[in-house]
């Protein structure tokens, strides 16, 4: 158990709060509870935050299992990094504007393709997509549909890396005020791969 009382030394300057380091460090999912706990009771809203790359679909599936008659909710928000550099370069406003609708479109299609997961359709699901930094929309959205959980996943960087470049998974840590389920991605392939073993031997049962 890690206290919430923040770290204020310089190593943790740079290496991050401890929460950080051991969230850094993982190799399985980790849970920041931070709801009063409720004995006997599940979660009743899930919100997941997905960034649309092939990682995300076990990611669904992992939430989905976590509780499996939790209400679903897929959350994707794109910024707007590249529209700063377009508007840099001096395109038109008719050309950005079609780039946004386009980002918007390939989002929904992914979000689709991410709900018709054979073990999403066990659960209600439901999708939405927003715009901005991904952390502090994930958390915005977490408040603002009430879900009781955040699923994030993680990649594998160092202290450095998080430190210069930022960690979505961490953002949403610090922002979020419910409780949090962060999944290293190395934990979503050991996960896809029992899942991927168990249906062929009930497919061979």
């Amino acid at each position: 158990m890690i206290g919430d009382e923040p770290d204020r030394s310089v190593s943790a300057f740079f290496h991050g709060q401890p929460a950080e380091q051991l969230l850094r460090a993982a190799q399985r999912p980790v849970l920041v509870a931070r709801l009063d706990a409720l004995a006997g009771q599940g979660y009743g809203r899930i919100l997941v935050a997905v960034d649309l790359m092939t990682e995300s679909r076990p990611l669904v599936d992992l939430a989905c299992a976590f509780d499996g008659v939790a209400d679903i909710e897929l959350f994707h928000a794109f910024n707007a990094m590249h529209e700063g550099k377009l508007r840099y370069a001096d395109v038109s406003a008719h050309i950005i504007d079609a780039y946004r609708h386009a980002c918007a479109r390939h989002a929904r299609e992914r979000m689709l393709w991410l709900s018709d997961a054979s073990s999403a359709r066990r659960n209600r699901v439901v999708s939405s997509i927003g715009r901005g930094d991904p952390a502090r929309q994930a958390a915005v959205q977490q408040q603002y549909s009430k879900a009781d959980l955040l699923v994030v996943g993680k990649r594998r960087r160092s202290a450095p890396m998080d430190f210069l470049f930022g960690s979505v998974a961490l953002r949403v840590l610090r922002w979020s005020t419910g409780d949090v389920l962060v999944v290293p991605h190395a934990a979503l392939a050991g996960w896809q791969a029992q899942r991927t073993a168990a249906l062929a031997q009930r497919s061979a049962a």
